[in-house]
């Protein structure tokens, strides 16, 4: 029985990255080119798509999936949203996570981490406190 279970986890995980992966496709085929928003959006860079792929490993698998959504100037965010006072966003950058928070009415949390193989305490503090499956 533990090793049915160990399997039926693993698939689990091998999903839920898989799906996250092909979202993350999904952002990057869509904005691949000069003003793929119709305007004067650059195409998103590749150290945003590095860093976005380099992220997917190490988020926790507690979380809901996130939008991926890229940006006008060529990064890649990826967000949370829970009910009207709660969102969270990552965007991507070289080498570096930039995140914002709404955390609750009146409460707000942003910042910049250096980021290479582990998720930042910060951001995976919010995740765990406030993006968790119940």
């Amino acid at each position: 029985i533990d090793d049915h279970m160990q399997h039926v986890r693993a698939s689990i995980f091998l999903g839920w990255r898989a799906e996250l992966e092909d979202r993350l496709w999904d952002a990057i085929s869509g904005s691949s080119e000069p003003g793929w928003d119709g305007y004067d959006a650059k195409q998103i860079s590749s150290d945003a798509i590095i860093t976005a792929y380099n992220l997917i490993p190490v988020l926790p698998q507690t979380t809901p999936l996130p939008d991926i959504v890229p940006t006008p100037e060529g990064e890649i965010v990826f967000e949370w949203d829970r009910e009207e006072d709660y969102s969270f966003s990552v965007q991507t950058n070289s080498r570096s996570l930039i995140f914002a928070g709404l955390l609750g009415p009146g409460r707000k949390q942003s910042g910049q981490e250096p980021f290479s193989q582990q998720l930042p305490n910060s951001i995976a503090g919010v995740l765990a406190e406030y993006f968790t499956h119940v």
